[in-house]
C-alpha cells in the first residue's frame, strides 16, 4: 500500500517553500491555527483574541465572539464562511467542539467532550476525538454533531491529527502506546468507514501527531530526528495506493 522503507520515502517529494504567515511577539503566542480549503485565508487565535487573515494580502480582521469565548481554530469547512473551533467552559472539563461563521452570528456548540475536530472534503461529516489523552478514541459525526458513532478505541493509546482521504471513504491517523510517561510504537492507520476495516500503513519510531493526506493520494507526516537531535523534526510524505 506505501512506498516507505526504513524511513525513507521511494519517490521524490517535491520542492518545498516556506512562508510566515504570523509574526506574533513572544509575550503572544498562536493557540491555535487553520487555512481555508482553497488556501486563501488562515484562522488563528492568541491571547489577544481571534482572526481572520486573507493570506494573500495579510489583511486581518477580528472575529466578533461573545466575552469570555475564547475559542482556538481548528478546520474550516469547504464553504468557506464557517469553521470549527475548540473551547475551554471549565478548565476541570475536557474541551468542546464549536461552530463559528465568519460573516456573524453567535458560536454553536456541536459535540461535547471533543477535541482535535477535521471536517470531511465534502464537509458532511466531522472525526474527532475523545477521551483523556492517554487513552483515546476516534469517533465520526454528522456535520452539524448529530448521530456520533466510534470507530477507533484501544487502551492506553494515543492518537494524533486525523486525516480525510479525497473521497471522504477513509480517514488516516498517527496512533501510540502510552508507556512508562513517553509513547512508543508509534505508526499510521488507516479505518475504510463503510466497512470499518482497519489497516497498518506502517510503523515508524519518532512519528509525531500531524498528518496531511493530499488530493493526488499522499500522506504528509512529521517524523523526528534521531537522538540526540530528536527536538527536530522534518516533513515526509508517502504514496497511498
Amino acid at each position: 500500500m506505501a512506498g516507505f522503507h526504513a524511513g525513507r520515502s521511494a519517490s521524490r517529494s517535491p520542492a518545498i517553500t516556506a512562508r510566515r504567515l504570523t509574526a506574533n511577539p513572544s509575550e503572544i503566542p498562536v493557540l491555535g491555527q487553520a487555512i481555508s480549503a482553497d488556501g486563501k485565508y488562515l484562522a488563528f487565535a492568541d491571547t489577544s483574541g481571534f482572526y481572520i487573515r486573507q493570506i494573500d494580502t495579510g489583511e486581518t480582521h477580528a472575529l466578533s465572539l461573545p466575552k469570555g469565548f475564547d475559542a482556538r481554530p481548528a478546520a474550516w469547512f469547504p464553504d468557506g464562511t464557517h469553521l470549527l473551533a475548540t473551547w475551554v467552559e471549565d478548565p476541570r472539563k475536557p474541551p468542546n467542539v464549536w461552530q463559528l461563521s465568519v460573516v456573524g452570528g453567535e458560536p454553536r456548540k456541536l459535540i461535547n467532550k471533543s477535541r482535535s475536530p477535521s471536517i470531511s472534503p465534502d464537509g458532511s461529516q466531522i472525526a474527532f476525538l475523545s477521551g483523556p489523552e492517554t487513552n483515546q478514541e476516534v469517533w465520526i459525526a454528522q456535520a452539524d454533531g448529530q448521530k456520533p458513532n466510534r470507530v477507533f478505541s484501544s487502551d492506553g493509546t494515543f492518537v494524533g491529527q486525523i486525516a480525510w482521504s479525497p473521497h471522504a471513504n477513509r480517514i488516516a491517523f498517527v496512533s501510540g502506546k502510552y508507556q512508562h510517561d513517553m509513547y512508543t510504537d508509534t505508526r499510521i492507520e488507516i479505518i475504510n468507514l463503510a466497512s470499518g476495516e482497519q489497516t497498518l500503513l506502517f510503523t515508524q519510531a519518532g512519528l509525531g501527531p500531524g498528518l496531511i493526506w493530499t488530493t493526488d493520494n499522499r500522506l504528509l507526516f512529521c517524523l523526528h530526528e534521531p537522538s540526540p537531535s530528536q527536538d527536530d523534526s522534518n516533513v515526509w510524505s508517502v504514496g497511498i495506493d
